[in-house]
């Protein structure tokens, strides 16, 4: 059987098809965060609660949603990405059918957590398909994926406005249900199969000249700047000395074991696809487990006490963040995170040493500076985002006393200009390049705030209208480039993994904006409030530029091996 045979065999649909299976489900997760603002009272009537006790139905949601993007990102590189995706829009279904038969608050709590899980599946395995199935267009399909996510957040608002009116809280879970059977409908068709084989345990290759994370084939035969995505290498795959046996000019065997972890990151993008371009339309997604594995393999290849001491690393952490702003900061949250951060960087070195796959290699981390500089800029990009989207409304209405209505259509240059700006960015990304649109972004962003700071507290409305659209078209370009750039540098077979982390940081950055507006807005609200939001964002956009200075053009080579 040749290659394109073999590929076909897994029959996925076509990469549009994919791709749109994927954007519905990646927008549930911020459309659910978002609209359920507008709820609140009429849930605090209907379980006779005062409304100050609801803060859990909203924190539950983004604690699970930060702690579950990395952990099921890294379960969907290791089982399979068809079956986590599908797996995370039952969740969704389940979550959406039980939330309005709630008993308690408490009840309706649960729900929220196994919405979010369900909802923290989708991106990441969606996006480790889309990656292979439009390698060399990346830019274009983050770009579009971009467009969902943010405005699905930014009309969440006003779709739960509806809903509540016309049906009671309980309708804003059940229109999920839509964009869950439209996601389901579509992915049954264009989802790719996920292979027999995954990681260590020996793969076929997804790709023509490279494989799976088993390594039954030298990345390094798979050149940059070979002729389009998924082609054959013109010189057989050489086998490792593990026993792999090339059956053919282009494709192997499976490994009889595990391959050394020393590989280069794949570059997809501009300078040119590798051969490991990985599945496409009707190939099999690259790197799921054994199915003879099953669970006990995934047990023993996750790392489960590292996924424990991550999660409550984060949850005490953000929970410590969001308190900065309280008369009496919840300090020993965050001891209780450090302890729990450094029990973690202990634990994972220890599972390093002992040559098996620690849950969030902080040790790459630490030597990869390209993928961790990603990470904190997306952290910084989005402090800067959220602190102008919940801090300029309460400057028009506190300090210009500008009615709803109106702070919100001047709002309008934030969201509009952010979710605008990714698709129209996505071809230059792929023609150019993620670092000139990374210095478009920050130069946006040093611009914006340093015009906020100039122009005073009773500029015109027109210049403030374009001083926003500048700091929203940052974040949107921000997000295209910095998402480009991390496939670049993460290998194909961790893109769940890594995926989930990078919206972790999102998350993250969201809860700092939380507490620096705290710290501004217990403040007197007067003119001085637009020089406070401008100097507070004059903060990350310094630290994005410098933060780009660390981020390379290309990917190639760029990863440090993996001692095991």
């Amino acid at each position: 059987m040749t290659v394109r045979r073999a590929a076909e065999a897994g029959t996925g649909g076509s990469p549009g098809l994919l791709l749109a299976a994927v954007a519905f489900g990646a927008l549930l997760n911020p459309l659910n965060s978002s609209m359920i603002a507008v709820a609140l009272p009429a849930i605090a009537r209907d379980f006779q609660v005062p409304i100050g006790r609801l803060t859990w139905v909203i924190a539950a949601f983004y604690l699970a949603s930060a702690v579950g993007q990395p952990v099921m990102g890294k379960v969907a590189d290791l089982v399979g990405r068809r079956r986590v995706f599908f797996a995370g829009l039952a969740l969704v279904a389940l979550a959406s059918a039980l939330a309005p038969l709630a008993p308690t608050l408490g009840a309706l709590v649960a729900a929220r957590v196994l919405q979010a899980l369900g909802s923290s599946t989708l991106y990441p395995a969606g996006m480790a398909a889309v990656r292979d199935a439009f390698t060399g267009r990346t830019g274009q399909a983050l770009g579009i994926l971009a467009v969902f996510a943010s405005t699905s957040a930014a009309l969440g608002p006003s779709l739960g406005g509806f809903l509540v009116q016309a049906g009671g809280w309980q309708a804003l879970f059940s229109v999920n249900f839509v964009p869950v059977a439209l996601s389901a409908g579509l992915a049954l068709r264009a989802f790719p199969v996920d292979a027999g084989a995954a990681g260590s345990s020996g793969a076929a290759s997804p790709g023509p000249a490279r494989a799976g994370s088993s390594g039954a084939v030298s990345p390094r035969s798979a050149r940059v700047g070979s002729p389009g995505a998924g082609a054959a290498s013109p010189r057989p795959a050489r086998a490792r000395s593990s026993g792999a046996v090339p059956s053919g000019p282009a494709r192997v065997g499976p490994s009889a074991a595990p391959a050394s972890p020393r590989r280069s990151a794949p570059v997809d993008g501009p300078s040119g696809s590798s051969p490991s371009a990985g599945p496409g339309r009707g190939q099999r997604s690259a790197a799921p487990m054994e199915r003879a594995g099953g669970l006990g393999e995934l047990g023993r290849r996750l790392d489960g006490l590292g996924v424990v001491l991550f999660a409550g690393t984060v949850t005490f952490g953000l929970a410590a963040l969001l308190s900065l702003s309280e008369p009496q900061p919840a300090w020993w949250a965050m001891a209780v995170a450090i302890g729990l951060g450094v029990a973690l960087a202990r634990w994972e070195g220890r599972v390093r040493a002992a040559g098996r796959e620690p849950f969030l290699d902080l040790e790459l981390l630490r030597r990869d500076r390209a993928r961790t500089a990603v990470y904190g800029a997306w952290i910084l990009s989005n402090l800067a985002f959220y602190t102008v989207f919940f801090g300029m409304p309460a400057y028009f209405e506190e300090v210009r006393h500008l009615d709803p209505r109106t702070s919100g259509l001047m709002m309008l240059s934030v969201a509009g200009f952010s979710s605008v700006a990714s698709p129209l960015v996505g071809r230059w990304v792929d023609r150019a390049g993620h670092r000139p649109a990374l210095w478009a972004a920050g130069l946006s962003l040093s611009t914006g705030a340093l015009a906020l700071l100039v122009v005073g507290p009773q500029a015109p409305l027109a210049l403030l209208f374009v001083v926003l659209a500048f700091l929203g078209a940052s974040n949107g370009v921000n997000n295209l480039a910095l998402q480009t750039a991390l496939y670049r540098f993460v290998p194909r077979e961790e893109t769940g993994g890594a995926s989930g982390l990078y919206m972790t940081c999102r998350y993250i950055g969201s809860i700092l904006s939380s507490s620096l507006l705290g710290l501004i807005l217990a403040g007197p609200l007067d003119g001085r409030m637009l020089r406070e939001l401008a100097l507070g964002l004059l903060v990350p956009a310094v630290g994005l530029l410098a933060l780009i200075r660390w981020i390379p053009a290309s990917g190639a080579g760029r990863i440090p091996a993996r001692r095991r």
